[in-house]
């Protein structure tokens, strides 16, 4: 099926006002993304420590209330130790 070729719709120019809404948008959604990824540290971080504050069966209760699993905090756990270990050495 050959025809003749489509015209292209000719592309819209943006303003320079909405560049700046869009460019702004996007650095807005950045910033909230790095503060986001910011808390997660902090919580896996609480996680970890209060978990080993609690000692043995500290992973389930920290599981228990955050609603992931005892393995997960125990593994969170033990990457929070191996980064403290190294980072002393």
């Amino acid at each position: 099926m050959t025809g003749p070729a489509r015209a292209r719709t000719p592309q819209a120019l943006l303003s320079e006002a909405q560049k700046n809404d869009l460019d702004k948008a996007i650095r807005d959604l950045e910033s909230a993304a790095r503060a986001a990824e910011e808390a997660r540290s902090a919580l896996n971080a609480a996680a970890c420590r209060i978990a080993e504050e609690c000692g043995r069966g500290g992973a389930s209760a920290v599981a228990r209330h955050t609603g992931w699993s005892a393995q997960y905090v125990s593994t969170l756990a033990a990457a929070h130790r191996a980064r403290e270990k190294s980072a002393a050495a």
